[in-house]
């Protein structure tokens, strides 16, 4: 299926602050924001990120867009703008160790693509159908406080294999012009 792509470069992903975006953002996936709805024109992108649970001090950077459990992107020119503080990134020194494998291990799925591709349609699930949730049912609303369109999930662990897995449900909004991911372990 066309309009599906893994692993897109991060500069096609964010709109700023790459350089901190590349220290915390492994881009997963673009959709095509057609596939949904046909009015609509854009990508809309998965990304994965490993965030320390057990740092007090990121908890400093919470707010009601980036909670522990949900992130939330602006979409400004077709890309994300994080819309929390990267200190919702501090992380201990334990815990790097899991960032390290992170790394390493989205590197290693980056350079088997080079000559073994996977198809996106095998990691990328529920495209414009209903989420599977793992726990309860966590559809985020927008400023209106409608219920956000569901896009597709994605389990983490399947580019990602830090030992952190998370099923990664996108959603998106056309009115607000966000994109928020809920994350959800199992």
């Amino acid at each position: 299926m066309s309009g599906l792509k893994l692993c897109p470069d991060i500069s096609d992903v964010f709109y700023d602050q790459l350089d901190e975006c590349r220290k915390h953002f492994k881009p997963l996936a673009s959709i095509d924001l057609s596939l949904i709805d046909k009015k609509w024109d854009g990508q809309i992108f998965l990304v994965y990120f490993n965030d320390d649970p057990y740092c007090e001090e990121s908890r400093n950077y919470l707010n009601d867009d980036c909670d522990g459990t949900k992130v939330t992107f602006d979409i400004v020119d077709g890309k994300y703008k994080f819309k929390a503080d990267f200190g919702y990134f501090i992380t201990n020194d334990d815990w790097k160790e899991w960032l390290e494998m992170g790394d390493k291990s989205y590197s290693e799925f980056l350079e088997g693509q080079k000559t073994s591709p996977t198809n996106p349609k095998d990691l990328i699930q529920k495209l414009n159908k209903k989420p599977k949730w793992l726990q309860s049912d966590e559809t985020p609303l927008n400023s209106k406080g409608q219920k956000m369109k569901f896009i597709c999930q994605m389990n983490s662990g399947d580019i990602v294999n830090d030992y952190c897995e998370e099923e990664i449900f996108l959603f998106y909004d056309p009115v607000d012009k966000v994109a928020v991911q809920v994350h959800q372990i199992d």
